[in-house]
């Protein structure tokens, strides 16, 4: 199944080919994959309320954060653990309501993304933003939410985010 459209994600195949049987979950994927209107459109289409969609936001964020780092110790969770940890909620709400792995995700979420926000670009022009990242786990784990932030906050504008990489250069 290959689609090629730009607000397409691989949540919304596999909602399509499960005929959206886990619907809360492919809306949770796509606010993930940073396409909020998608995500609100299919929570919408569900008639979810506002609440709900905002905690599917929520929890599709953390979830996308968790995937960034340059090694597996850079991040909250291994990916293979977390999803053995998801498993068993049909319902993401049920997820983020009762796992403890969801409560440390979104506390070290917060915490770093706070940190991100604070950091200053160190160059900014009309059309281009480039923002140096530390050479720290922090960082690493907040590259890809930063870099959606920025992009969604500056939408006519080229952002560059570099980051340290330990052989050097970025």
């Amino acid at each position: 199944h290959i689609e090629e459209a730009a607000d397409v994600c691989t949540s919304t195949l596999v909602d399509r080919h499960l005929g959206g049987r886990h619907r809360s979950w492919a809306v949770v994927a796509a606010f993930g994959d940073n396409l909020p209107e998608f995500g609100t459109a299919l929570a919408n289409a569900s008639g979810s309320a506002p609440s709900t969609t905002a905690a599917l936001e929520r929890l599709g964020i953390s979830l996308n954060y968790n995937s960034y780092g340059s090694t597996i110790s850079d991040l909250c969770f291994d990916p293979a653990d977390l999803a053995q940890q998801m498993l068993p909620f049909a319902d993401p709400l049920e997820f983020s309501r009762h796992s403890p792995a969801y409560a440390r995700l979104i506390a070290r979420y917060e915490e770093d993304m706070e940190k991100a926000r604070t950091l200053k670009p160190v160059r900014q022009v009309p059309g281009a933003t480039v923002v140096v990242l530390p050479d720290e786990a922090w960082a690493r784990r907040a590259i890809g939410v930063l870099a959606n932030d920025l992009v969604r906050s500056q939408p006519d504008c080229a952002i560059a985010i570099l980051a340290p990489k330990a052989e050097g250069g970025f």
